[in-house]
Protein backbone atom coordinates (compact mmCIF):
# COMPACT_ATOMS: atom_id res chain seq x y z
CA UNK A 1 0.00 0.00 0.00
CA UNK A 2 1.35 2.75 -1.06
CA UNK A 3 1.29 6.27 1.85
CA UNK A 4 0.62 10.07 0.74
CA UNK A 5 0.46 12.87 3.24
CA UNK A 6 -1.92 15.99 2.45
CA UNK A 7 -0.27 19.14 3.49
CA UNK A 8 -2.47 22.09 4.09
CA UNK A 9 -3.42 25.11 6.51
CA UNK A 10 -7.10 25.30 4.93
CA UNK A 11 -8.97 22.77 6.74
CA UNK A 12 -12.15 22.55 4.24
CA UNK A 13 -9.64 22.14 1.31
CA UNK A 14 -7.80 19.79 2.67
CA UNK A 15 -10.85 17.13 4.10
CA UNK A 16 -11.65 17.89 0.84
CA UNK A 17 -8.35 16.85 -1.28
CA UNK A 18 -8.08 13.60 1.40
CA UNK A 19 -12.00 12.77 0.34
CA UNK A 20 -11.32 13.32 -3.27
CA UNK A 21 -7.77 10.96 -2.83
CA UNK A 22 -10.46 8.37 -1.05
CA UNK A 23 -12.49 8.20 -3.60
CA UNK A 24 -10.51 7.85 -6.40
CA UNK A 25 -7.54 6.19 -5.19
CA UNK A 26 -8.83 3.77 -2.52
CA UNK A 27 -5.81 2.16 -2.14
CA UNK A 28 -3.64 4.81 -1.13
CA UNK A 29 -3.12 5.53 2.66
CA UNK A 30 -3.88 8.91 3.59
CA UNK A 31 -2.41 10.96 6.51
CA UNK A 32 -2.75 15.09 6.59
CA UNK A 33 -0.85 17.68 8.86
CA UNK A 34 -1.75 21.58 8.38
CA UNK A 35 1.65 23.41 7.88
CA UNK A 36 5.09 22.26 6.60
CA UNK A 37 6.57 22.39 9.91
CA UNK A 38 4.23 19.98 11.41
CA UNK A 39 4.81 17.74 7.79
CA UNK A 40 8.67 17.85 8.48
CA UNK A 41 8.03 15.99 12.26
CA UNK A 42 5.73 13.64 10.88
CA UNK A 43 7.95 12.49 8.06
CA UNK A 44 10.79 11.94 10.84
CA UNK A 45 8.87 9.62 12.07
CA UNK A 46 6.73 7.80 9.43
CA UNK A 47 7.75 6.94 5.94
CA UNK A 48 5.97 8.19 2.82
CA UNK A 49 5.88 7.39 -0.90
CA UNK A 50 4.02 11.09 -1.74
CA UNK A 51 3.49 14.49 -0.45
CA UNK A 52 0.24 16.63 -2.05
CA UNK A 53 1.14 20.26 -0.35
CA UNK A 54 -0.06 23.53 -0.54
CA UNK A 55 2.50 26.28 -1.40
CA UNK A 56 1.19 28.97 0.87
CA UNK A 57 1.09 28.09 4.58
CA UNK A 58 1.68 29.44 7.72
CA UNK A 59 4.75 28.45 9.97
CA UNK A 60 6.61 26.87 7.04
CA UNK A 61 5.28 27.09 3.55
CA UNK A 62 5.28 24.28 1.04
CA UNK A 63 8.83 25.51 -1.18
CA UNK A 64 10.96 26.09 2.51
CA UNK A 65 9.50 22.92 3.39
CA UNK A 66 10.86 20.91 0.32
CA UNK A 67 13.71 23.09 0.74
CA UNK A 68 14.44 21.39 4.40
CA UNK A 69 13.19 18.18 3.24
CA UNK A 70 15.87 17.96 0.61
CA UNK A 71 18.45 19.29 2.86
CA UNK A 72 17.92 16.21 5.17
CA UNK A 73 18.07 13.92 2.33
CA UNK A 74 14.53 13.22 1.63
CA UNK A 75 13.44 12.00 -1.38
CA UNK A 76 9.94 12.25 -1.22
CA UNK A 77 8.47 13.00 -4.12
CA UNK A 78 6.08 16.61 -3.51
CA UNK A 79 3.30 17.71 -5.39
CA UNK A 80 2.13 20.96 -5.21
CA UNK A 81 -1.18 22.24 -5.03
CA UNK A 82 -1.33 26.11 -6.33
CA UNK A 83 -3.71 28.94 -7.95
CA UNK A 84 -3.31 30.46 -11.64
CA UNK A 85 -2.04 33.40 -8.98
CA UNK A 86 0.62 31.70 -7.86
CA UNK A 87 2.20 29.96 -10.67
CA UNK A 88 6.14 31.62 -10.44
CA UNK A 89 5.92 30.51 -6.75
CA UNK A 90 5.36 27.01 -8.78
CA UNK A 91 7.86 27.51 -11.53
CA UNK A 92 10.54 28.39 -8.39
CA UNK A 93 9.57 24.93 -6.83
CA UNK A 94 9.72 22.79 -9.87
CA UNK A 95 13.69 23.87 -9.55
CA UNK A 96 13.62 22.92 -5.96
CA UNK A 97 12.77 19.28 -7.12
CA UNK A 98 9.15 19.28 -7.00
CA UNK A 99 7.31 16.09 -8.83
CA UNK A 100 4.44 17.60 -10.26
CA UNK A 101 2.20 20.51 -9.60
CA UNK A 102 -1.91 20.65 -9.62
CA UNK A 103 -4.42 24.21 -10.12
CA UNK A 104 -7.26 24.23 -7.93
CA UNK A 105 -9.89 23.83 -8.11
CA UNK A 106 -8.25 20.38 -8.92
CA UNK A 107 -10.17 17.86 -11.23
CA UNK A 108 -10.59 14.04 -10.83
CA UNK A 109 -9.01 13.71 -14.18
CA UNK A 110 -5.75 15.99 -13.47
CA UNK A 111 -5.17 14.16 -10.38
CA UNK A 112 -5.61 10.68 -11.77
CA UNK A 113 -3.02 12.03 -13.80
CA UNK A 114 -0.32 13.14 -11.61
CA UNK A 115 -0.94 10.18 -9.61
CA UNK A 116 -0.87 7.62 -12.38
CA UNK A 117 2.40 9.20 -13.57
CA UNK A 118 3.96 8.61 -9.97
CA UNK A 119 2.85 5.09 -9.83
CA UNK A 120 4.73 4.05 -13.20
CA UNK A 121 7.87 6.35 -11.79
CA UNK A 122 7.66 4.71 -8.27
CA UNK A 123 7.34 1.23 -9.94
CA UNK A 124 10.60 2.11 -12.06
CA UNK A 125 12.73 3.41 -9.50
CA UNK A 126 11.48 0.18 -7.30
CA UNK A 127 12.89 -2.34 -9.99
CA UNK A 128 15.86 -0.49 -10.36
CA UNK A 129 16.50 -0.45 -6.66
CA UNK A 130 16.06 -4.27 -6.09
CA UNK A 131 18.25 -4.62 -9.62
CA UNK A 132 20.99 -2.45 -7.80
CA UNK A 133 20.26 -4.18 -4.07
CA UNK A 134 20.14 -7.97 -6.03
CA UNK A 135 23.76 -6.92 -7.98
CA UNK A 136 25.20 -5.76 -4.91
CA UNK A 137 24.35 -9.22 -3.11
CA UNK A 138 25.64 -11.10 -5.73
CA UNK A 139 29.13 -9.55 -5.84
CA UNK A 140 29.41 -9.75 -2.31
CA UNK A 141 28.88 -13.73 -2.55
CA UNK A 142 31.11 -13.46 -5.59
CA UNK A 143 33.58 -11.52 -3.78
CA UNK A 144 33.58 -13.79 -0.34
CA UNK A 145 34.45 -16.37 -2.36
CA UNK A 146 37.24 -15.71 -3.87
CA UNK A 147 38.51 -13.84 -0.29
CA UNK A 148 37.84 -17.90 0.78
CA UNK A 149 39.77 -18.74 -1.73
CA UNK A 150 43.57 -17.06 -0.96
CA UNK A 151 44.02 -16.47 -4.60
CA UNK A 152 45.04 -13.01 -5.03
CA UNK A 153 44.53 -13.06 -9.29
CA UNK A 154 40.80 -14.47 -8.61
CA UNK A 155 40.08 -11.63 -6.17
CA UNK A 156 41.46 -8.63 -8.73
CA UNK A 157 39.43 -10.11 -11.14
CA UNK A 158 36.06 -10.37 -9.34
CA UNK A 159 37.07 -6.47 -8.14
CA UNK A 160 37.15 -5.29 -11.94
CA UNK A 161 34.29 -7.04 -13.05
CA UNK A 162 31.82 -5.87 -9.99
CA UNK A 163 33.66 -2.52 -10.87
CA UNK A 164 31.46 -3.04 -14.09
CA UNK A 165 28.95 -4.37 -12.79
CA UNK A 166 27.73 -1.81 -10.38
CA UNK A 167 28.95 1.24 -12.12
CA UNK A 168 25.41 2.59 -12.91
CA UNK A 169 24.09 1.98 -9.39
CA UNK A 170 26.84 3.47 -7.20
CA UNK A 171 30.47 5.96 -7.68
CA UNK A 172 33.62 4.85 -7.26
CA UNK A 173 34.12 6.44 -3.87
CA UNK A 174 30.94 4.43 -2.70
CA UNK A 175 32.21 0.97 -4.74
CA UNK A 176 35.87 1.08 -2.84
CA UNK A 177 33.46 1.62 0.41
CA UNK A 178 31.86 -1.61 -0.66
CA UNK A 179 34.84 -3.60 -1.57
CA UNK A 180 36.35 -2.69 2.08
CA UNK A 181 33.82 -3.28 4.16
CA UNK A 182 33.24 -7.40 2.35
CA UNK A 183 36.84 -7.55 3.08
CA UNK A 184 37.74 -6.06 6.45
CA UNK A 185 34.47 -8.28 7.05
CA UNK A 186 36.46 -11.78 5.76
CA UNK A 187 39.40 -10.26 7.39
CA UNK A 188 37.95 -9.83 10.76
CA UNK A 189 36.88 -13.35 11.51
CA UNK A 190 41.14 -14.18 12.10
CA UNK A 191 40.34 -12.15 15.33
CA UNK A 192 38.81 -15.28 16.14
CA UNK A 193 41.32 -17.51 15.24
CA UNK A 194 43.69 -16.10 17.51
CA UNK A 195 45.50 -13.30 15.49
CA UNK A 196 46.46 -10.72 18.16
CA UNK A 197 46.99 -7.91 15.02
CA UNK A 198 44.38 -6.23 13.64
CA UNK A 199 44.44 -7.27 9.75
CA UNK A 200 41.55 -4.85 8.74
CA UNK A 201 42.12 -2.14 6.00
CA UNK A 202 40.73 1.39 5.71
CA UNK A 203 39.20 3.05 2.84
CA UNK A 204 40.81 6.21 3.80
CA UNK A 205 44.14 4.89 3.28
CA UNK A 206 43.48 3.74 -0.32
CA UNK A 207 43.21 6.18 -3.39
CA UNK A 208 42.01 3.35 -5.79
CA UNK A 209 41.21 -0.11 -6.40
CA UNK A 210 44.79 -1.02 -7.09
CA UNK A 211 46.21 -0.23 -3.94
CA UNK A 212 43.00 -2.28 -2.05
CA UNK A 213 44.31 -5.52 -4.46
CA UNK A 214 47.56 -4.98 -3.12
CA UNK A 215 46.55 -4.62 0.68
CA UNK A 216 44.82 -7.67 -0.01
CA UNK A 217 47.66 -9.46 -0.98
CA UNK A 218 49.78 -8.44 1.50
CA UNK A 219 47.24 -9.58 3.76
CA UNK A 220 47.04 -13.15 2.24
CA UNK A 221 50.87 -13.63 2.49
CA UNK A 222 50.71 -12.58 6.56
CA UNK A 223 48.03 -14.76 7.02
CA UNK A 224 49.15 -17.85 5.48
CA UNK A 225 52.24 -17.42 7.33
CA UNK A 226 50.88 -16.84 10.50
CA UNK A 227 50.10 -20.79 10.35
CA UNK A 228 48.40 -22.86 8.51
CA UNK A 229 46.38 -23.87 11.66
CA UNK A 230 44.08 -20.86 11.74
CA UNK A 231 43.06 -21.35 8.31
CA UNK A 232 41.48 -24.71 9.13
CA UNK A 233 37.98 -25.07 7.76
CA UNK A 234 37.48 -27.31 11.13
CA UNK A 235 38.33 -24.40 13.33
CA UNK A 236 35.35 -22.30 11.36
CA UNK A 237 32.67 -24.99 11.98
CA UNK A 238 34.07 -25.75 15.48
CA UNK A 239 33.54 -22.06 16.36
CA UNK A 240 30.08 -22.23 14.86
CA UNK A 241 28.70 -25.30 16.42
CA UNK A 242 30.17 -23.73 19.74
CA UNK A 243 28.12 -20.39 19.21
CA UNK A 244 25.09 -22.66 18.50
CA UNK A 245 25.50 -24.72 21.56
CA UNK A 246 25.75 -21.44 23.58
CA UNK A 247 22.84 -20.12 22.12
CA UNK A 248 20.74 -23.05 21.16
CA UNK A 249 17.60 -21.98 23.27
CA UNK A 250 17.28 -18.05 21.79
CA UNK A 251 15.72 -17.16 18.74
CA UNK A 252 18.77 -18.09 16.90
CA UNK A 253 19.03 -17.55 13.32
CA UNK A 254 21.58 -18.50 10.54
CA UNK A 255 22.79 -14.82 9.93
CA UNK A 256 23.32 -14.05 13.67
CA UNK A 257 25.87 -17.49 13.39
CA UNK A 258 27.21 -15.92 10.27
CA UNK A 259 28.13 -12.30 11.53
CA UNK A 260 29.82 -14.18 14.36
CA UNK A 261 31.96 -16.21 12.44
CA UNK A 262 32.29 -13.29 9.78
CA UNK A 263 30.94 -15.28 6.75
CA UNK A 264 28.60 -13.94 4.17
CA UNK A 265 25.20 -15.84 5.24
CA UNK A 266 24.51 -16.50 1.77
CA UNK A 267 28.25 -18.19 1.46
CA UNK A 268 28.03 -19.65 5.35
CA UNK A 269 24.58 -21.70 4.33
CA UNK A 270 26.42 -23.35 1.47
CA UNK A 271 29.66 -23.63 3.79
CA UNK A 272 28.29 -24.91 6.62
CA UNK A 273 26.25 -28.13 4.45
CA UNK A 274 29.47 -28.64 2.37
CA UNK A 275 31.67 -28.87 5.59
CA UNK A 276 29.24 -30.52 8.12
CA UNK A 277 26.89 -32.36 5.64
CA UNK A 278 23.90 -31.51 7.09
CA UNK A 279 22.11 -27.84 6.67
CA UNK A 280 22.29 -25.25 9.33
CA UNK A 281 18.24 -25.93 10.11
CA UNK A 282 19.31 -29.21 10.35
CA UNK A 283 21.92 -29.27 12.87
CA UNK A 284 20.32 -27.04 15.15
CA UNK A 285 17.27 -29.09 14.78
CA UNK A 286 19.33 -32.16 15.74
CA UNK A 287 20.79 -30.42 18.34
CA UNK A 288 16.86 -29.69 19.96
CA UNK A 289 16.01 -32.99 19.62
CA UNK A 290 19.26 -34.03 21.25
CA UNK A 291 18.15 -32.08 24.20
CA UNK A 292 14.89 -32.69 24.34
CA UNK A 293 15.15 -36.19 24.80
CA UNK A 294 17.74 -35.59 27.69
CA UNK A 295 15.38 -33.68 29.70
CA UNK A 296 12.41 -35.77 28.68
CA UNK A 297 14.62 -38.69 30.29
CA UNK A 298 16.37 -36.80 33.16
CA UNK A 299 13.45 -34.12 34.55
CA UNK A 300 10.26 -34.44 35.21
CA UNK A 301 9.61 -31.39 33.15
CA UNK A 302 5.99 -30.68 31.22
CA UNK A 303 6.46 -31.28 27.65
CA UNK A 304 4.84 -27.77 26.87
CA UNK A 305 7.60 -26.46 29.34
CA UNK A 306 10.29 -28.47 27.00
CA UNK A 307 9.13 -27.12 24.13
CA UNK A 308 8.82 -23.52 25.05
CA UNK A 309 12.51 -24.00 26.77
CA UNK A 310 13.56 -24.98 23.59
CA UNK A 311 12.37 -21.96 21.42
CA UNK A 312 9.18 -23.97 19.74
CA UNK A 313 6.75 -21.71 18.86
CA UNK A 314 3.70 -24.24 20.29
CA UNK A 315 3.83 -28.07 21.41
CA UNK A 316 2.56 -29.11 18.65
CA UNK A 317 5.63 -28.07 16.49
CA UNK A 318 7.55 -29.10 18.86
CA UNK A 319 5.74 -32.58 18.89
CA UNK A 320 5.39 -33.45 15.29
CA UNK A 321 9.57 -32.22 14.86
CA UNK A 322 10.35 -34.65 17.82
CA UNK A 323 8.33 -37.71 15.66
CA UNK A 324 9.86 -36.67 12.62
CA UNK A 325 13.39 -37.75 14.13
CA UNK A 326 12.73 -40.39 15.96
CA UNK A 327 9.00 -42.04 15.22
CA UNK A 328 8.01 -41.41 18.82
CA UNK A 329 5.88 -38.72 20.07
CA UNK A 330 7.82 -36.55 22.94
CA UNK A 331 5.25 -38.50 25.94
CA UNK A 332 6.06 -42.35 23.71
CA UNK A 333 9.47 -41.53 24.36
CA UNK A 334 9.81 -40.66 27.96
CA UNK A 335 7.45 -43.68 28.70
CA UNK A 336 9.63 -46.14 27.15
CA UNK A 337 11.06 -48.85 29.23
CA UNK A 338 14.79 -48.20 30.27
Amino acid sequence: MLRLLVVDDEWLIRKGVVRMVQRLLPEWAIEETANGKEAIERIEHSAFDLILSDIKMPVIDGIAMLDKLTEQGSRIPVVFLTGYEEFPLVRAALRLRAYDYLLKPIHDEDLLTVFANFERDFRSIKVRSESAHVQLQRFEFQLTNALESFDSERVAAVIEEGQELLRKSMTITQYVDEVVRIVNYFFGRYRLYGFDKDIRISSNDLSNLSNIRHAIHLRFTYVRDFGPNELSDNKTIKLAKEYIADHLYDSLTLAEVADYVHFNPTYFSEYFKEKSGETFIQYVTRMKIEKAKELLVETTMKINDISDYLGYRNPRSFTKVFKMFLGLTPTEYRNQPS
